[in-house]
C-alpha cells in the first residue's frame, strides 16, 4: 500500500512588516525504518530546516490508512518546545512549538515513532510499500534513508526516482541517497522478503503476490522507458515534419536567371502591385507603402500634382475622368483623396491631423483595406506561389498533436486532470492559422496560447521533465513552425520566382547607394519612376539622397520637388 509523507512548516510571527519576506528549505533529511519480526514498523527521521525569517511552528502530518495506527510518537529538538498532538482518523499531527522564535538558523528536528498494519502479508512473500519522502515536502539538499528488514530483501524496486540518485541492497538492509531532490518529488519503495510467521501487526491476504508484483513491476519498468520515447518523439516530430516538408514543398526551383542586380524596374507593374506580389508570403496585400507609392505613380501620371515648401505640403487634383483610365484600387485612392480636398487641394498636414479624429481615421482604415483587397483581386496568387506545404503542414501538425494526446494518455493515468485543459486550447492551434490573414489579431491570439502553454510548461518543467511537460513543448514548437511556415514551406512558381529575384534585384540597386551613384538614370521622368517603385519597396531614402546629388535642382524640375523640403513626406 502506498504511503505519503507529508511535513510542512507553519510559522507564526510575533512583529514584521507586510512586506518582509521569508523562505526555508530542508538542508538535510536522514530516514531509518526497522520492519521488525512480528510486522511492527519502528520510523526515525531526522529533518534539519534552514529559516530565513522568523518560524515558531513545525507540524508532522503523517498518513493513517484504513486499520493502520500510529503509537508511542517522541520529538525532540535541541531548541526548547512543547508538543501538541492531535490524532484523528486518518492523519496523525505533531507539532513542535517553540518557546522562542527561530529566525534565520538552522533548526533540527527528531521524530521517532511506530506503525502498524504498513506490512502486507501474502501466502508467497512479505510486501513493504513505503513512500519514505512524500509528495508535499518543500525541496531538500540532501536525502538519506536505511531500511531494515528481518530478513534478506528477495526483490525491491524504487519509485520515482530522482535524478543522480543512489541505492542499493545489502543482504537485510536498502540504502537511498540523493541530492537537490525538488519540492514535491516523492520517492517509494516495493520490497519483497520472506513471508514474516507473526502477522500480529500486518495486514493479511490469502493468495499469492510475488509474481504479480512482478509483472507490476515489469510494466511499470516499460512505461519509464515509453515515456523517455514520448519525450524525445514529441520534441523532435515537430522539426523531422517541418524538414520533411521543406524539402517536398519548400526548396525553391532553380532557374535559369543569374543577375546580381538589376538596373532598371523588370516592367512597368502598378508599385501596389509589385508590392502584394512580393508579400505573397505573408497575406498578398499591399501594406502603407503601395498606398503611398500609388499616390506619388498618379502624381508622376499627372493625375496629382504636389506642392510645397518648407511649411507645407500641398496634394492637388488634376483629372477627375477617372475610371476609364486607371485601375479601380487607384480610384480609390483618388476618391480618399477627393473627399478629403477643399477647393481642389489636400493639406497633407491638415489631413494628417483630421485622420487623428476616431471617426476619419475609421474612415481611411476602411477604404485602406478596400485598396489592399481590390490590388490583390488583380493577380492569381497560384500563378506566383504554391502554398500546398504549409497548408498540408498544418494538417500534419493536428493530426501529430492529436496522436500524441492519446499516447499521451497512454503513458500515464495521473495525467488525465491536466490534459483536460490541453483538449481546449488545442483548438486555438487551429484558430491562429485561421486568422493569419487578419494580421494582428492572430499574432495576438497566437502570443495569448503560447504564453499559457509556456506558463504551464514552466511549471511541470520546473520540477521534472516529463511526456506532458514534452507535448507542451512540442505545442510550442508547432505554433512557431505553424506561424513561420507561410514563407518557408511555401514556394514560388517559375514565374513567381523570376519576378521575385529581379524586383529584388532591383530594390539592391536602388538601396545600393554607389551603384546608383555610379549608373544614375539619364533623365528626370525615369528618376521619379525609380523614386515610386522605391517608396513602394521600402528604399526612397537613399535614392532621394543620390536624386539630390545627381539632380540638384529636381525641387523646381521633378513632380516630386516637395521632397526637397520634406524628405520624410512618403513615410
Amino acid at each position: 500500500m502506498s504511503r505519503k509523507i507529508i511535513f510542512s512548516v507553519l510559522f507564526l510571527l510575533l512583529s514584521f512588516s507586510a512586506g518582509f519576506s521569508k523562505s526555508y528549505f530542508v538542508k538535510s533529511a536522514d530516514v531509518n525504518i526497522n520492519v521488525l519480526d512480528n510486522s511492527l514498523v519502528g520510523i526515525s527521521e531526522e529533518v534539519t530546516f534552514s529559516f530565513s525569517g522568523c518560524y515558531s511552528v513545525i507540524y508532522r502530518d503523517v498518513p493513517v490508512p484504513a486499520e493502520s495506527f500510529v503509537t508511542g510518537f517522541e520529538g525532540f529538538s535541541d531548541e526548547s518546545f512543547t508538543p501538541v498532538v492531535n490524532d484523528a482518523s486518518d492523519f496523525y499531527t505533531y507539532e513542535f512549538h517553540f518557546s522562542q522564535q527561530q529566525c534565520d538558523k538552522d533548526v533540527t528536528v527528531l521524530m521517532i515513532y511506530n506503525m502498524s498494519k504498513v506490512v502486507d502479508l501474502y501466502d508467497d512473500t512479505s510486501s513493504f510499500q513505503f513512500q519514505f519522502w512524500g509528495a508535499d515536502w518543500t525541496n531538500v539538499n540532501i536525502l538519506s534513508a536505511s531500511i531494515n528488514f528481518p530478513f534478506n530483501v528477495s526483490d525491491y524496486w524504487v519509485h520515482n526516482e530522482v535524478s543522480g540518485n543512489s541505492y542499493s541492497i545489502d543482504r537485510n538492509t536498502f540504502y537511498y541517497s540523493a541530492g537537490n531532490v525538488p519540492a514535491n518529488h516523492w520517492v517509494e519503495v516495493q520490497v519483497l522478503f520472506p513471508r514474516l510467521s507473526d502477522s500480529v501487526f500486518s495486514d493479511v491476504h490469502s493468495g499469492s503476490y510475488a509474481d504479480e508484483v512482478k509483472s507490476q513491476e515489469l510494466y511499470y519498468q516499460f512505461l519509464q522507458v515509453y515515456n523517455i520515447i514520448l519525450i524525445v518523439l514529441f520534441l523532435t516530430v515537430p522539426f523531422i515534419l517541418f524538414y520533411f516538408m521543406y524539402n517536398k514543398y519548400g526548396k525553391e526551383l532553380i532557374i535559369d536567371y543569374s543577375k546580381t542586380y538589376e538596373r532598371n524596374p523588370p516592367d512597368n507593374m502598378p508599385p501596389a502591385l509589385v508590392e502584394a506580389i512580393i508579400n505573397v508570403t505573408r497575406d498578398g496585400m499591399p501594406d502603407l507603402k503601395g498606398f503611398t507609392a500609388t499616390i506619388f505613380d498618379l502624381t508622376r501620371r499627372k493625375y496629382l500634382k504636389i506642392t510645397g515648401d518648407e511649411k507645407k505640403v500641398i496634394i492637388k487634383i488634376l483629372e477627375k475622368k477617372w475610371e476609364a483610365d486607371l485601375k479601380d484600387f487607384e480610384v480609390e485612392v483618388l476618391d480618399f483623396l477627393d473627399k478629403h480636398a477643399v477647393n481642389g487641394g489636400i493639406d497633407w498636414d491638415s489631413l494628417k491631423h483630421k485622420l487623428n479624429r476616431y471617426d476619419n481615421a475609421k474612415d481611411f482604415w476602411s477604404r485602406f483595406n478596400d485598396f489592399k483587397k481590390l490590388v490583390a483581386k488583380k493577380f492569381e496568387k497560384k500563378d506566383y506561389f504554391i502554398d500546398k506545404g504549409n497548408n498540408v503542414f498544418l494538417i500534419a501538425s493536428v493530426i501529430s498533436l492529436i496522436v500524441m494526446v492519446l499516447l499521451l494518455l497512454l503513458s500515464d493515468l495521473g495525467n488525465f486532470a491536466l490534459i483536460t485543459p490541453l483538449l481546449f486550447f488545442l483548438p486555438f492551434f487551429v484558430f491562429v492559422k485561421l486568422l493569419s490573414k487578419s494580421g494582428a489579431a492572430a499574432y495576438f491570439i497566437l502570443a495569448f496560447v503560447g504564453f499559457q502553454f509556456l506558463t504551464f510548461t514552466a511549471i511541470l518543467t520546473a520540477f521534472q521533465l516529463n511526456p506532458l511537460s514534452a507535448f507542451l513543448v512540442s505545442v510550442l514548437i508547432f505554433l512557431v513552425l505553424n506561424t513561420i511556415s507561410p514563407a518557408i514551406l511555401g514556394k514560388w512558381t517559375r514565374e513567381g520566382r523570376l519576378f521575385e529575384l529581379k524586383w529584388n534585384n532591383f530594390k539592391k540597386f536602388l538601396n545600393d547607394y554607389s551603384l546608383l551613384n555610379e549608373y544614375p538614370p539619364q533623365s528626370i521622368i525615369i528618376w521619379e519612376q525609380f523614386l515610386v517603385y522605391a517608396v513602394a519597396l521600402g528604399v526612397a531614402d537613399n535614392v532621394i539622397k543620390v536624386m539630390k546629388l545627381k539632380v540638384p535642382d529636381f525641387n523646381r524640375t521633378s513632380n516630386f520637388g516637395v521632397l526637397y523640403y520634406h524628405p520624410a513626406f512618403y513615410s
